[in-house]
């Protein structure tokens, strides 16, 4: 019996495999990198200047995929006013998922 059950559990069990197959990105999550300092400080009443991010997605071959045209950056930096400031980076790849969010401090301080 035990000769029997093997091969058929194998073959269930690469039928599975095979059925599972992912297509494109799927079930690979973007990255974002911040560019520059995290966190950052600002010189009080100086134009603000995001040093940036960049955003990729490994497909299912493993090769890279720099997708960052397609990052939302949102802020609410206030250079006129002494504080702490968050710059929030997301994006979603092509097949609709989306990164963890990654997030820059920004301290607004009086300059020398």
């Amino acid at each position: 019996m035990k000769k029997i059950i093997f091969p058929i559990l194998f073959l269930v069990l690469a039928a599975g495999i095979f059925a599972c197959k992912k297509d494109s990105n799927e079930g690979n999550q973007p990255f974002i990198i911040l560019l520059g300092l995290n966190p950052l400080n600002w010189a009080l009443d100086e134009p603000y200047v995001d040093p940036g991010a960049e955003a990729y997605v490994v497909n299912q071959s493993g090769d890279t995929t720099n997708i960052s045209s397609r990052l939302v950056m949102t802020d609410n930096v206030n250079v006129n006013q002494e504080g702490t400031y968050q710059v929030n980076y997301n994006v979603t790849d092509a097949d609709g998922v989306a990164a963890v969010q990654k997030t820059r401090t920004v301290k607004v301080v009086l300059g020398k």
